[in-house]
């Protein structure tokens, strides 16, 4: 699974603010299950989400495959209890009213078994009644991104340049992060993140073995196609 490890320090400042994001899970969580109090996040970075959300009042838990990245969740968010672990084949102590899985983390798993472990770990860690929240990038929106423009991203003293590139049926992210002139500059980081992805109709195939209900939306709340370039799925788990 991609580790982010050059990337950590210059994640928060290149994928800039993400309140909409942040709004739109917090809407999710109040309609399918309004009387939650602990959420774990898989992949949880930065602490970006963790810590919106601790500010709300929840108890917040964090794991993810980077010590860099949760380097700078420990200090964002001191009250999280984070770990060091895979998310697909995690495993905690406790259990919790809502998991999520938020901004493609799922997309970086380059198998479909390892979705499923995915599925199956948070299954097991949601108290019942609880919900598995996860969003994904269609391979729609990625064949649209080989095919557009590399996205720049303006820092303080520089950009991020993000190209992706696709391998077989893999998506490879390319981010070089510039110090310097407009068009040139020096790089003084790089990393290739991995992205893959998989039909809607056969990941709700596997969800539905396992949790009673399964809701698929875009941005919009609408109901989402292969055409949607992000993608929610919302999946309860049986009380």
């Amino acid at each position: 699974m991609t580790n982010y490890g050059a990337f950590a320090k210059f994640y928060d400042s290149a994928m800039g603010d993400r309140k909409n994001g942040e709004k739109f899970i917090e809407e999710l969580i109040k309609k399918y299950n309004p009387q939650a109090k602990t959420i774990l996040e898989l992949g949880c970075g930065t602490g970006m989400f963790l810590e919106y959300f601790s500010d709300l009042g929840y108890s917040v838990v964090g794991i993810d495959t980077s010590e860099e990245m949760l380097s700078i969740a420990r200090q964002k968010v001191p009250n999280a209890h984070l770990s060091h672990q895979d998310i697909s084949n995690f495993s905690l102590s406790g259990r919790y009213d809502v998991v999520l899985c938020i901004f493609d983390t799922m997309n970086h798993l380059l198998n479909y078994e390892n979705w499923e472990h995915a599925f199956s770990r948070a299954y097991r860690h949601l108290n019942g009644g609880g919900i598995f929240i996860f969003d994904i990038n269609t391979r729609q929106k990625l064949e649209k991104l080989t095919q557009s423009n590399p996205i720049i991203r303006i820092l303080n003293d520089g950009r991020v340049v993000i190209s992706v590139i696709k391998e077989m049926e893999i998506y490879n992210w390319d981010i070089k992060v510039m110090k310097g002139g407009i068009n040139g500059g020096e790089v003084v980081s790089s990393e290739n993140i991995k992205e893959c992805s998989f039909p809607i109709i056969e990941i709700e195939r596997s969800l539905k073995k396992m949790f009673k209900g399964v809701d698929v939306i875009d941005g919009n709340g609408d109901r989402a196609s292969e055409v949607s370039d992000r993608i929610y799925f919302i999946c309860a788990k049986s009380i």
